[in-house]
């Protein structure tokens, strides 16, 4: 994971490692902080967060507060105030933190949300406290949405977060379905699902997707493909939203209708299956990326025509 101060653009920290249960999943070095725009590197956190870290936020509002999701040692999100050098256990995990969202501020509160969901690599364990929460003050304590319209905790796995710029109050999640077994990743049902709120997290509403998103006519991959982007501009009354899996869709109304850019078969020579992140330019929101196991792509139209970046 990658983060950039949104207010000091030469800061950056990456937390290390593979946290997404592949076969070839490698343990990280905790994280590392940049203040020359990648120049220079320095190992933060040592003390407090090892191994593979999943993903590291800096707080949009106040630059001197990030997160960290930690994967492999005292599971959870941890917080500092300092800009990295110290860090505090804020939230102990009954899965894994796969996603953290910075969304809409209120009066003065920046509402910022996580999702926790099952690892797939524990044997035979899910648990019930796994969800989508949101945080009030800062990110110091949170609290689990209660909202019936989201699946039961036992049934969520990795998860993918994502609002757009110009609506925040619009949080989106994408869900896939925890393993069986915790080790035969056959086993894994096919169950995917997008879910949207347009109250910062009051109420959710499902929209439909492919169902063959992380498993067309095989094993599913939802614990390895799991990712989602909205457009930075979607408009008032609708939203243009990316979901990866191994194959990719966009929708350009609102979730009436998806368009199929890599479908695992006569698609996909448009961008290579299993997808894993998509950026937008912050100046042009027609330019899109898709960065996935076959390298990066990138569209220029919003996501209809795809050409390879070499």
């Amino acid at each position: 994971s990658i983060a950039i101060d949104p207010k000091h653009h030469n800061t950056l920290y990456v937390g290390t490692g593979n946290g997404f249960a592949a076969e070839d999943e490698l343990t990280g070095t905790g994280l590392w902080k940049s203040e020359d725009g990648g120049g220079t590197w320095a190992h933060i956190g040592a003390s407090t967060i090892t191994g593979t870290v999943v993903k590291v936020m800096v707080d949009p509002q106040t630059s001197n507060i990030v997160f960290a999701s930690a994967y492999t040692s005292n599971r959870g999100l941890y917080r500092s105030t300092d800009s990295g050098t110290t860090w505090t256990h804020v939230y102990s995990s009954a899965g894994v933190v796969w996603d953290m969202l910075a969304g809409s501020v209120v009066g003065v509160v920046q509402l910022l949300y996580l999702a926790d969901g099952n690892n797939p690599d524990e044997i035979g364990s899910v648990s019930p406290n796994c969800g989508i929460y949101k945080s009030v003050n800062n990110g110091m304590t949170w609290s689990k949405i209660p909202a019936s319209t989201l699946p039961p905790g036992d049934s969520i796995g990795r998860c993918a977060l994502a609002a757009s710029v110009a609506h925040p109050e619009r949080v989106f999640v994408l869900i896939a379905d925890p393993l069986g077994d915790g080790i035969d990743k056959n086993a894994n049902s096919a169950m995917e699902s997008l879910f949207r709120t347009s109250d910062n997290g009051t109420t959710w509403t499902a929209i439909d997707i492919p169902n063959t998103l992380f498993a067309p006519g095989q094993a599913p991959q939802g614990w390895y493909d799991c990712v989602l982007g909205v457009s930075p501009n979607s408009a008032a009354n609708a939203d243009t939203m990316f979901i990866g899996g191994i194959e990719a869709y966009a929708n350009y109304s609102d979730g009436n209708g998806w368009n199929d850019y890599c479908d695992n078969g006569t698609s996909w020579t448009s961008a290579h299956v299993d997808h894993h992140c998509f950026a937008f330019n912050p100046n042009n929101s027609l330019i899109v990326y898709d960065g996935g196991d076959g390298g990066l792509y990138r569209s220029a139209d919003a996501g209809y025509d795809w050409g390879y970046e070499s």
